[in-house]
């Protein structure tokens, strides 16, 4: 367990401000995350006070970015609980190797909601 590394929070600002889902509040300073089980491609689980086998996926913020290191093209979600809650950061590297560098926010493209 442990807070967003700046690289980190960075990508999910940046992916609320341009899905336009800025507005919902969250103090980034109480987040807490661990990564997942990826294979090394930057994926996060954000911890919740509610046990995981009460929460169950809401809204997804999707978007494409490639990997700052190498180029290799990445497909993220930013994935919300059923009570609005972040619940994870879904990276997928298309090359499955491990994640060299979190994109910069300038890079990211077709940002989307999915309810």
């Amino acid at each position: 367990m442990r807070k967003l590394f700046l690289a980190e929070r960075l990508l999910v600002e940046s992916l609320l401000k341009k899905s336009g889902l800025d507005s919902i509040g969250i103090d980034f300073r109480e987040v807490q995350v661990e990564a997942m089980s990826d294979g090394g491609m930057g994926s996060l689980k954000f911890l919740s006070s509610t046990p995981d086998e009460l929460r169950s996926l809401g809204l997804q913020v999707e978007a494409m970015a490639k990997d700052e290191a190498d180029g290799v093209e990445l497909s993220i979600s930013l994935n919300f609980d059923s009570d609005g809650v972040l619940y994870e950061l879904d990276i997928w590297k298309v090359d499955f190797s491990p994640l060299g560098g979190y994109p910069r926010v300038d890079s990211l493209s077709s940002v989307k909601v999915i309810p």
